[in-house]
Protein backbone atom coordinates (compact mmCIF):
# COMPACT_ATOMS: atom_id res chain seq x y z
CA UNK A 1 0.00 0.00 0.00
CA UNK A 2 1.68 3.28 -1.02
CA UNK A 3 0.14 5.96 1.10
CA UNK A 4 0.64 9.56 0.18
CA UNK A 5 2.33 11.81 2.61
CA UNK A 6 1.85 15.90 1.92
CA UNK A 7 4.20 18.24 4.33
CA UNK A 8 3.84 21.42 4.55
CA UNK A 9 6.58 23.80 5.41
CA UNK A 10 6.39 27.58 6.65
CA UNK A 11 9.26 29.40 6.40
CA UNK A 12 10.85 32.56 6.27
CA UNK A 13 14.25 33.04 4.77
CA UNK A 14 16.26 34.85 2.51
CA UNK A 15 15.32 33.15 -1.17
CA UNK A 16 19.62 33.20 -2.20
CA UNK A 17 19.95 30.73 1.26
CA UNK A 18 16.44 28.49 0.83
CA UNK A 19 17.93 27.56 -3.02
CA UNK A 20 20.64 25.70 -0.60
CA UNK A 21 18.69 24.17 1.55
CA UNK A 22 16.61 20.83 0.87
CA UNK A 23 12.79 20.04 1.98
CA UNK A 24 13.51 18.60 5.48
CA UNK A 25 16.10 21.58 6.23
CA UNK A 26 13.69 24.21 5.34
CA UNK A 27 10.66 21.99 7.37
CA UNK A 28 13.61 22.04 10.12
CA UNK A 29 14.10 25.62 10.26
CA UNK A 30 10.26 26.27 9.56
CA UNK A 31 9.60 24.28 13.04
CA UNK A 32 12.28 26.30 14.79
CA UNK A 33 10.17 29.40 13.42
CA UNK A 34 6.86 28.35 14.38
CA UNK A 35 8.17 28.39 18.10
CA UNK A 36 8.92 24.60 18.40
CA UNK A 37 11.35 23.20 20.37
CA UNK A 38 13.03 20.47 18.11
CA UNK A 39 15.96 17.84 17.83
CA UNK A 40 17.24 16.10 15.24
CA UNK A 41 14.83 12.93 15.99
CA UNK A 42 12.20 14.91 15.10
CA UNK A 43 13.77 14.68 11.27
CA UNK A 44 13.84 10.93 11.61
CA UNK A 45 10.60 10.67 12.64
CA UNK A 46 8.93 12.68 10.52
CA UNK A 47 10.67 12.19 6.87
CA UNK A 48 11.56 8.63 7.66
CA UNK A 49 15.24 9.27 7.16
CA UNK A 50 18.59 7.93 9.04
CA UNK A 51 19.92 9.64 11.90
CA UNK A 52 22.73 10.51 10.06
CA UNK A 53 21.20 11.75 7.22
CA UNK A 54 19.19 13.85 10.14
CA UNK A 55 22.27 15.24 11.40
CA UNK A 56 24.00 16.21 8.15
CA UNK A 57 20.73 18.32 7.44
CA UNK A 58 21.12 19.93 10.72
CA UNK A 59 25.23 20.40 10.74
CA UNK A 60 24.53 22.38 7.51
CA UNK A 61 21.60 24.50 9.16
CA UNK A 62 24.27 25.01 11.87
CA UNK A 63 27.47 25.79 9.55
CA UNK A 64 25.26 28.41 7.19
CA UNK A 65 24.70 30.41 11.02
CA UNK A 66 20.82 29.59 10.31
CA UNK A 67 20.03 27.79 14.00
CA UNK A 68 22.75 26.68 17.33
CA UNK A 69 22.16 23.32 19.33
CA UNK A 70 21.21 24.13 22.97
CA UNK A 71 22.30 21.07 25.24
CA UNK A 72 18.91 19.75 27.72
CA UNK A 73 19.81 17.40 30.36
CA UNK A 74 20.94 14.40 27.74
CA UNK A 75 19.50 15.28 24.51
CA UNK A 76 20.35 18.15 22.06
CA UNK A 77 17.94 20.86 20.88
CA UNK A 78 18.51 23.64 18.31
CA UNK A 79 17.47 27.09 18.26
CA UNK A 80 17.35 30.25 16.31
CA UNK A 81 20.52 32.57 16.85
Amino acid sequence: MIVDKSVLIYVRVDAHIAVQLNQRQLWFLGQLQQGYKISSEELVNMWRVHSKTAGRDVKGLQEAGLIHCVKHAKQRRYELP
